[in-house]
């Protein structure tokens, strides 16, 4: 996580204007990212491993793991904040809510219990569909991807 703040911040170092750094977003636009990135940080606290270490992970699935849901990704997927006016406080936030939200982590039990879990949420992945789906494609991320 250390290589994806150093980043991130950079990135936002670059990107932010003398006049973009006194914007921010509009609560309403703030609350919907803060909440996709909350979703999805607890989401590939379960997903990854999974798709990680399935046995039934389609071939070529580790690479898209990495294109979709990898440090690059989200990295991306936060750069559009930027866009969408965040302020570096709120890119802040932002970013701390998602590296507390995201830890994967799994025990002996979890590991007992993964191949029935691991299965629905790989599909997922593969899918690229609910807790599977990559945080580009979430709202309200799809939505400024698309301007």
């Amino acid at each position: 996580m250390t290589r994806f703040v150093a980043l991130l911040l950079a990135t936002v170092a670059m990107h932010i204007s003398p006049t973009a750094a006194s914007a921010e977003m509009s609560d309403a636009s703030y609350r919907d990212a803060m909440g996709a990135i909350i979703a999805y940080a607890r989401d590939m606290t379960t997903v990854v491993p999974c798709v990680y270490m399935s046995l039934s992970v389609p071939e070529g699935m580790p690479d898209k793991v990495e294109e979709n849901w990898g440090d690059k990704a989200t990295l991306g997927t936060f750069t559009l904040l930027l866009r969408e006016g965040a302020s570096p406080a709120q890119m802040d936030t932002f970013l701390s809510a998602y590296r507390d939200n995201y830890k994967p982590k799994w025990s002996v039990d979890d590991v007992r219990t993964a191949p029935r879990a691991c299965h629905a949420l790989v599909e997922a992945a593969v899918r690229m569909s609910g807790v599977g789906a990559p945080l580009l494609l979430r709202p309200p991320f799809s939505m400024y991807s698309k301007r």
